[in-house]
């Protein structure tokens, strides 16, 4: 168990590679890798992973039930993929929930609904613009998610945003810095490369090591 001084998760995209980390706090529960099938109502079947201490009763229980639908990460058959970093509350303003409409989704199941429904990015983007999204995870971290792969169903062209959500909606984030598809725990849609727009985020000296030594991640 280490000491953390903030949450310290990190994702990078580079052509068709995908590379990212897990710097969650230490808990002694396991990490499951899911696979689903494509059924009449789920379009796509994908695989990822899901860590069960998101999934836990009061007394330290695993609540099985819930193990698909927390996936952190993961990737569809139509090549669809999608992560999930948190963020320190209050990074993306004052996000108060008050609709309870059928279309409600709350932010630790976006990666699981991508997954299931997502044709392509630009599908995924629509997706989510149709949701009201709640992205507080715990009362205190919030959360934003980086996806990548084909542009649409007619551009097969490989496509990473990463999507944040801020009191005003959704924010799509394309124009990376130096156009290098980078997220750690800040907001990227309003960050300039330097630290002074980091905010309250936690990672600005990931990002410099993976702007730095970015060509050596693709294949």
């Amino acid at each position: 168990a280490i000491e953390l001084s903030g949450i310290s998760c990190s994702g990078v995209q580079n052509g068709q590679y995908r590379g990212r980390n897990y710097d969650w706090y230490y808990s002694d529960t396991d990490v499951c890798v899911v696979h689903t099938t494509k059924t009449e109502n789920r379009p796509h079947a994908s695989v990822g992973v899901s860590d069960t201490s998101h999934c836990l009763n009061d007394d330290g229980s695993v609540i099985y039930d819930q193990i698909p639908f927390t996936t952190v990460d993961g990737i569809n058959d139509a090549g669809v993929c999608i992560q999930i970093n948190v963020l320190p509350f209050g990074e993306n303003g004052e996000l108060v929930h008050t609709d309870d409409s059928s279309d409600d989704l709350y932010g630790g199941h976006v990666v699981r609904y991508v997954l299931d429904y997502a044709d392509s990015v630009d599908d995924a983007i629509a997706l989510l613009k149709e949701k009201d999204i709640y992205t507080v995870l715990y009362d205190a971290e919030e959360l934003h998610w980086m996806i990548s792969g084909p542009t649409s169903k007619e551009d097969s062209t490989t496509k990473t945003v990463v999507v944040e959500v801020f009191p005003d909606g959704l924010h799509v984030t394309e124009n990376f810095i130096d156009n290098k598809p980078i997220m750690t725990n800040f907001n990227i849609s309003n960050f300039d490369g330097t630290q002074n727009t980091v905010g309250l985020g936690q990672g600005y000296e990931r990002w410099q090591i993976l702007n730095k030594n970015f060509n050596q991640l693709g294949v």
